[in-house]
């Protein structure tokens, strides 16, 4: 049993069109939501910074400001006069020297002079002789007259911490024999100018830190706070901003909140906006579909729904136009059926009633006459029975009805041209046994017609006839070596009927949904061909 083969298999559509308009749409929307949530970010970044580097520039101007001020006090501190113990002049210049820096320097509460052993050589502006003797106790005064370096550092005190700035002094012999001591009082005012309230909104406070931690101005912050801080050259110390992050990202962190309202939102309207987008390109072509489809199952009734005015709507009328054409052509070929249809039925008719009433006329006429008194009728009548005979099975022959396609041209190559002397080559190969009638007739009369034309007009002396079968497809070939014509010549059936054979030849072709082509040249014969689709029954 012959196998049927399958169908091709058409390759799965992995979206459709509705699918890509959307992210294509959406890859457009959405990138510029990217490059400003990009910029966006970029710019909380450098904004970021810029809060850190305003807070890094108060913190320097600060800097150079105490710098400025310690700068004053030790200089003024250091022009203090050294020289032999227990000079009377010396002493009166020191104290002079002591009082000159009370005044360049408004960070000391008072200045002395102290040798080696404590003992306070000289002394101006002390209010508070416990903070003298203090600082003549303090180990760390003797420690900078040892090593000649001065230094700033704690001299006790509960309540009120006492620091003390001390400077060595050289002596004429080049020797630290002494040391200028100058009393700070932190809670002064002109220490707490040094740091003063921080311009900046918030709990931001500025502090000076001597080496170990300790508050020298200011007010110190919270742990967990964001510092930032910057040394001093001349002594360990180092000013330090102190401020919430909180409150140092404030700007910052509204941006990002209203960028979190923004961004999704966008995002979504990217979305949103993609999908009506896909969705009003995919309505029309929906229904163009619909349509299509419609069309191809040979509903040709329905219009095609007016669309809107572009390339949709042109593909749309477009449509319509063709769906016109078609019913025009259905219309013409329903007739053309019919007609034809209508013909072979008379044909069938008209050979039954030759067959039953002519012929057995002629017959039974035949029967009365003598052959040997009327030879010359009886002879008539037996040509009139062989032309009726033949004029009959022209008509409808009935070995197409019970041999086949295949068959009936075979014998019809035989009865018309083999009959006139013309050789006829028959090659058929692969030929289904039983087509749909409507495909047989109408083949065989297309051959049928190009026979005649052979026989009458072609002056051939040999015809191949083919007929084969590929790919579900029926081809037949007759082709001659006659005179052959020019095919121009017949484009249009002319008044005397050249032309209407092939013509109906064409029109019984199309009817199947076949092809027929016929090709010639004057003297180099002619070809016709025949393509028709076998059914898949078939």
């Amino acid at each position: 049993m012959e196998r049927t083969p399958e169908a091709p298999h058409e390759p799965a559509v992995d979206r459709g069109i509705q699918t890509r308009v959307a992210i294509l749409v959406l890859v457009a929307a959405l990138a510029p939501v990217v490059l400003l949530g990009s910029a966006s970010f970029a710019s909380l970044a450098a904004m970021r910074d810029a809060l850190l580097r305003e807070r890094e520039a108060l913190v320097a101007s600060a800097t150079q400001k105490v710098e400025r001020g310690v700068r004053e006090m030790l200089e003024a501190l250091a022009a203090v006069p050294a020289g032999p113990d227990g000079s009377g002049r010396l002493r009166a210049a020191q104290r002079d020297a002591l009082r000159e820096a009370g005044l360049r320097s408004r960070l000391l509460s008072g200045a002395l002079v102290i040798d080696a052993g404590g003992e306070i050589l000289s002394e101006s502006g002390i209010a508070d002789p416990a903070a003298s003797e203090a600082a003549a106790r303090c180990a760390q005064v003797r420690e900078a007259i040892r090593t000649g370096m001065p230094v700033v550092c704690s001299a006790g005190g509960d309540e009120h911490p006492r620091h003390v700035a001390v400077v060595p002094l050289r002596g004429t012999s080049g020797r630290t024999t002494a040391a200028a001591v100058g009393l700070i009082d932190t809670q002064a005012a002109a220490w707490t100018a040094l740091t003063p309230r921080v311009a900046l909104s918030g709990s931001a406070h500025l502090a000076l830190l001597d080496a170990d931690g300790g508050v020298m101005a200011g007010t110190p912050g919270r742990a967990g706070e964001l510092v930032v801080e910057r040394p001093l050259t001349i002594l360990p110390w180092r000013v330090v901003l102190s401020q919430p992050e909180s409150e140092v990202f404030a700007p910052v962190h509204a941006l990002e909140r209203r960028l979190a309202i923004l961004t999704p939102a966008l995002a979504a309207f990217a979305v949103v906006f993609a999908w009506g987008i896909a969705r009003s390109v995919k309505r029309p072509l929906a229904q163009l579909e619909n349509a299509a489809a419609r069309i191809e199952a040979g509903d040709l009734l329905h219009p095609v729904p007016t669309l809107s005015r572009d390339e949709i709507g042109r593909l749309g009328r477009s449509f319509e136009a063709m769906r016109v054409a078609l019913a025009r052509d259905e219309t013409r070929r329903k007739l053309l059926r019919k007609v034809i249809s209508a013909q072979e039925d008379e044909r069938k008719r008209l050979a039954r009633e030759l067959h039953d009433e002519t012929c057995q006329t002629i017959t039974a006429l035949k029967m009365r006459l003598d052959p040997k008194a009327q030879p010359d009728a009886a002879a008539m009548a037996d040509r009139s029975l062989d032309e009726l005979h033949r004029i009959i099975y022209d008509l409808r022959p009935s070995i197409l009805d019970d041999l086949g396609l295949v068959a009936a041209i075979r014998w019809m190559a035989q009865r018309h041209l083999a009959a006139q002397g013309i050789q006829v080559r028959c090659e058929f190969d692969d030929v289904p046994e039983h087509l749909p009638p409507e495909v047989e007739i109408a083949v065989f009369r297309a051959v049928q017609e190009a026979m005649s034309n052979v026989a009458r007009h072609a002056q051939a002396d040999k015809v191949l006839l083919e007929i084969a079968s590929s790919d579900h497809v029926l081809e037949v070939d007759v082709e001659d070596d006659g005179e052959g014509f020019d095919t121009q010549s017949v484009g249009e059936p002319s008044a005397s009927g050249r032309g209407l054979g092939i013509l109906g030849m064409h029109e019984r072709m199309e009817l199947i949904g076949g092809t027929a082509h016929v090709a010639s040249s004057p003297g180099g014969g002619t070809r016709v061909t025949l393509r028709v689709p076998i059914p898949e029954a078939a």
